[in-house]
């Protein structure tokens, strides 16, 4: 018997994806800047993002969207060289994307803020398929 999407749990391991999405040296005083972007080419839904950075100083903080919607619940602040989980958005909705909709990091700093090396881990699986049964 073929596997096709409904005979797969959509949370298994093998039905989920990962990028990885980073941004080298982010500078002072950036507000809400696109630092790097991912296409899926898939109905997609976010269902995890983990980060590492190298080192930071002061209020800097990430967040992760679908296109311009805020998939994350609040900006988030890293804490260095230790691995952290964001905290999803609770609106299903703004942490899913169409075929044509890409995963974008976008980052925050003050006037003394700095990021090095920041790595953001997003991890996300095809949105379910709808399927009708006809007996």
């Amino acid at each position: 018997m073929p596997i096709t999407d409904r005979n797969v749990d959509q949370g298994a391991d093998f039905a989920q994806h990962q990028v990885v999405l980073g941004a080298r040296d982010i500078p002072i005083s950036q507000s809400d800047v696109l630092m790097d972007s991912f296409l899926p080419g898939f109905p997609f839904e976010i269902i995890a993002v983990q980060h590492w950075i190298d080192a930071i100083t002061a209020a800097a903080t990430y967040m992760v969207k679908v296109v311009a919607v805020d998939a994350l619940a609040g900006e988030t602040a890293p804490t260095a060289v230790t691995r952290g989980d964001a905290v999803l958005n609770a609106t299903v909705a703004n942490r899913r994307g169409g075929a044509t909709d890409a995963i974008n990091l976008h980052m925050t700093s003050d006037g003394s803020g700095l990021m090095t090396d920041l790595k953001v881990r997003v991890v996300f699986q095809r949105q379910p398929q709808r399927f009708t049964q006809n007996d």
